[in-house]
């Protein structure tokens, strides 16, 4: 229930709020010792933590993810690469932003998650704008979109300014 309630303050921009329950949910899991969903609940805890622009945070939790013993699953490995390549876009390091991108498409193309599709889509958009790549960034952007909006999915708080900048440059 924690994480689901870090979950729904998350899409409704509440990313301090989100940033607790998924802490809460983390704490509970981690008296079993780090699994898979642990380390799913921290690559969520990353998200909420670059979202409230605390890059240094992110960047650590992501470390400290990739670090461990455990074998990383495929969600989580798509997350960790997907905020990995937002963390180098937003250091001007634009190759490694693009190589972390790519990795997470590729890791993300049979997923069948909406969300974390349309995710990727816009992570791609935001790392080909900052490169100066606007054809691709217009078209990730787009596909972002395209996601976000199937099936009567909503678009995140925050998302459509975005995606409209990389569809300006």
């Amino acid at each position: 229930i924690l994480e689901l309630s870090g979950f729904v303050e998350s899409l409704s921009g509440a990313h301090g709020k989100a940033e607790e329950y998924y802490r809460r949910a983390l704490d509970a899991l981690q008296a079993g010792g780090p699994t898979r969903d642990t380390q799913a609940i921290e690559a969520e805890i990353a998200r909420e933590l670059l979202s409230q622009d605390r890059v240094d945070a992110a960047e650590a939790a992501l470390n400290r993810i990739v670090s461990g013993q455990a074998d990383l699953g495929l969600r989580t490995q798509i997350v960790v690469n997907s905020l990995s390549a937002r963390i180098a876009a937003r250091r001007g390091a634009h190759s490694e932003a693009l190589g972390y991108a790519r990795k997470a498409a590729a890791l993300s193309e049979d997923i069948d998650d909406l969300r974390l599709s349309a995710d990727i889509s816009f992570t791609l958009s935001i790392v080909h704008r900052d490169a100066g790549l606007i054809a691709e960034a217009t078209s990730s952007a787009n596909a972002a979109l395209d996601r976000y909006l199937a099936k009567g999915a909503a678009l995140p708080p925050g998302k459509p300014s975005t995606i409209q900048n990389c569809h300006s440059g």
